[in-house]
């Protein structure tokens, strides 16, 4: 039998600690410095668990396509095996596709379409405080407003009712401490439950604040006269057993949902509101094409098609910045990549954010360059090269729904509004965490067109 020598130990590596420290202090400049000294692949020591760092496209076809039976997504994060033990996210095989094709035709084109009104009207609910920036001559926090335009979006979608301010506020809190603690969920998985951790209290207390939520959302849409063929009823469909309505179920199942959605979009119209406005011909280019097919009325599905350059731009924003951009998954039989072993039961992990950014699949990746994706180039980029929302049958369920309200939330901002930078803000650094969000806040001026 041929013997094959594991990845090599990512440095620094301390004693039961690992690189935690490290990581905490910079995960991009371990990740890079890594990167530079072992090339792409090498372990990653972390709190007694060892996991395989992968950063090459073949890799993530390898473990996405064609081992994909031994490669299971599942149980790959520590964060969503946490907080949705049986979800979508957390099931592999035929408990996964029962998790999952109730909700897909939720998240078609065809059933998409006929929301495209009530998710514009969320969008624009959202602009009233850049309506009251805008006549006051006031600058605004941008992630602010994009985070509260994409819950809106989200709990008006699922519920079915409009959401309220302080509903809004409460959930964004609680999504927010899991998207900023992803370490601490690391962590959590390594350390026996007796050991008291304070992240473990604050993880009990978003998920209290959830459900209190979930609980006012639940008797609105009861009361209300939403459709009986909903995502809201399917849901809470796929939560009874024996004809038992399980109401810890449904939270999971919303809450996933929601972690999903939220995060990605959000961020998305963030940096590509950035990037915009730090380019001033490509901010030329998207309001010109805005006027030549949209003008002043709302888009309807059609204009969006019509908008290559919008699109490009947005793709652009993905590759540099795809915000949901690591990947994990569990080896479930042992195997070979690059001629190392890996291990049955080894965690395995890969960055979108850095498989982006791969020299010999990438010209001046660092670069913002939205012409990588006209027409004529897009056959040229590997589908294993660019996966701002994964590959393979696990894709993300919710990419042509993010696709649609990011754009129409681009279109609706910049018919309305002018924005640039208030002074002493740019494009600001990156924070890697479990998305990919802005180190500081950034201040927007606004006017009215």
């Amino acid at each position: 039998m041929t013997s094959y020598p594991t990845p090599p130990i990512a440095q620094p590596n301390l004693p039961l600690i690992g690189a935690l420290p490290s990581i905490l202090k910079d995960l991009a400049g371990f990740i890079d410095h890594n990167l530079t000294t072992h090339g792409d692949i090498y372990t990653i020591s972390l709190v007694g668990q060892k996991l395989i760092f992968l950063n090459h496209p073949r890799h993530v076809e390898h473990v996405k396509i064609k081992a994909k039976e031994i490669y299971h997504t599942g149980k790959g994060s520590p964060l969503t095996s946490l907080l949705f033990p049986d979800g979508i996210l957390t099931n592999d095989g035929e408990r996964w596709r029962e998790r999952r094709a109730p909700l897909q035709p939720y998240f078609n084109p065809s059933y998409l379409q006929p929301k495209l009104s009530s998710i514009k009207s969320a969008i624009q609910r959202s602009f009233g405080f850049l309506e009251d920036a805008a006549a006051n001559n006031s600058s605004f926090d941008l992630k602010t407003i994009t985070s509260y335009l994409s819950m809106r979006v989200l709990i008006e979608t699922i519920f079915g009712v409009e959401a309220q301010p302080e509903e809004m506020a409460q959930v964004k809190s609680a999504l927010d401490f899991v998207v900023t603690h992803t370490i601490n969920f690391i962590a959590h998985d390594s350390i026996p439950a007796w050991v008291p951790m304070s992240s473990r209290l604050q993880s009990k207390q978003a998920m209290h604040t959830f459900r209190n939520v979930a609980a006012k959302l639940f008797a609105r849409q009861q009361e209300s006269d939403g459709e009986a063929d909903s995502l809201f009823s399917t849901l809470k469909n796929m939560s009874r057993t024996e004809q038992k309505y399980e109401e810890d179920r449904l939270i999971s199942q919303i809450l996933e949902l929601l972690l999903a959605g939220y995060e990605t979009t959000s961020s998305t119209i963030f940096w590509v509101i950035v990037f915009m406005i730090s380019h001033d011909e490509v901010l030329q280019k998207v309001n010109s094409e805005i006027a030549d097919i949209v003008g002043i009325e709302p888009p309807n599905q059609e204009d969006l098609k019509k908008m290559p350059y919008l699109r490009m731009v947005l793709s652009e924003v993905l590759r540099l910045i795809p915000t949901a951009y690591l990947f994990w998954l569990r080896c479930m039989k042992d195997d070979t990549i690059d001629g190392y072993q890996i291990s049955e039961g080894s965690r395995v992990v890969f960055s979108a954010y850095h498989i982006h950014r791969h020299p010999q699949f990438w010209d001046d990746p660092e670069l913002f360059l939205p012409e990588r994706f006209a027409a004529n180039n897009r056959s040229k980029i590997s589908k294993s090269a660019f996966i701002p929302f994964g590959l393979g049958a696990r894709k993300c369920l919710g990419n042509q729904f993010a696709l649609m309200e990011i754009q129409l939330a681009i279109i609706l901002i910049f018919q309305r509004f002018r924005l640039e930078f208030a002074p002493g803000y740019g494009i600001p650094k990156i924070k890697l965490g479990i998305s990919l969000r802005p180190e500081k806040e950034v201040m927007l001026n606004i006017k009215r067109r």
